[in-house]
């Protein structure tokens, strides 16, 4: 969840990443999928592709990566 205070930001920051809005979703999708149990990151950008009907660019995939990749408490 993202604080209501940095709804309205330009981008949001995670770690040494600044994220605009789109990115920070990609981050998200990759983090929420890991957590609902799939185990594959290429599961993961296969099933992002298949909902939106395109390729990942190099920033939404790094993203999304990141996402799937941290770990959260």
């Amino acid at each position: 969840m993202i604080e209501e205070k940095y709804s309205s930001a330009p981008f949001v920051r995670f770690g040494d990443t600044l994220y605009n809005k789109k990115r920070l979703c990609n981050f998200a999708l990759g983090a929420k999928v890991k957590n609902l149990g799939i185990e594959s990151l290429d599961e993961a950008l296969k099933l992002w592709e298949e909902i939106h009907n395109k390729k990942l660019t190099i920033p939404e995939n790094k993203a999304l990566k990141t996402g799937f990749e941290t770990k959260f408490e």
